[in-house]
Order: C-alpha cells, then sequence, then structure tokens
C-alpha cells in the first residue's frame, strides 16, 4: 500500500489536491480547497521511504528525493511551481554518483554520466 504523509504533525492528515494546468498536484487541507498546504510529504510503501518532497503554497518548491526498493537515494532533485528544474542527481546501489543533468521545465537541457 502506498501512502502519501503529512511529516510536519505526529498524526496522519489527510490532504485533498487538484490537478495544475500540467497535471500535477496541488494540495490543499481543507475540502474546499482554499487552504494551501506548506510542508514536506513524503510517500512510504510499508515502512519503507521511497519519496520525500518540500512542499510551499501547494505546489513542490525545494528539494525532492526518490529512493528505491530498499530506501536508498536514488535521486535527488530541485523543484519550482511543480517543474523539476535545476541539477538532478541519480545514484545508484552503491550510493556513487552515476548521473549528473540540469532541467528546466521537467525537460534534460545538459546531461553527464
Amino acid at each position: 500500500m502506498i501512502k502519501i504523509k503529512d511529516i510536519n504533525i505526529s498524526l496522519e492528515k489527510d490532504l485533498f489536491s487538484k490537478p495544475d494546468h500540467n497535471g500535477e498536484s496541488i494540495y490543499f487541507l481543507d475540502k474546499e480547497l482554499q487552504e494551501l498546504y506548506t510542508g514536506i510529504l513524503i510517500e512510504t510503501s510499508g515502512d519503507i521511504m521511497i519519496w520525500w518532497s518540500e512542499y510551499i503554497d501547494g505546489v513542490q518548491n525545494g528539494v525532492e528525493k526518490v529512493f528505491n526498493n530498499e530506501g536508498q537515494l536514488e535521486q535527488i532533485s530541485k523543484c519550482k511551481y511543480n517543474m523539476h528544474v535545476g541539477i538532478s542527481k541519480e545514484y545508484n546501489e552503491f550510493n556513487n554518483l552515476i548521473f549528473v543533468g540540469i532541467k528546466w521545465n521537467n525537460g534534460y537541457v545538459k546531461e553527464l554520466y
């Protein structure tokens, strides 16, 4: 089972969402979709974290981390307004850096393996 949690509070709290113009989620604290969420969200599969991201005013703004099935860091990227921008790094199962790319609006501008 996959679950998204607000880790700013000790108890799980339901968040409400609607898609932005790119189909990515904008998160709200209320059913009326008026109060935008600010904080950190994580996605887990069982006890293993598979995704972690910072949100400001309902959208991804800040760092996003993706983990593999064993909970090891696989990718770290920068997001702004629900889009990947800036440097993105990928790691192998031995935690060695294997890829660096520069992203703009979710697409790679430059890649280095």
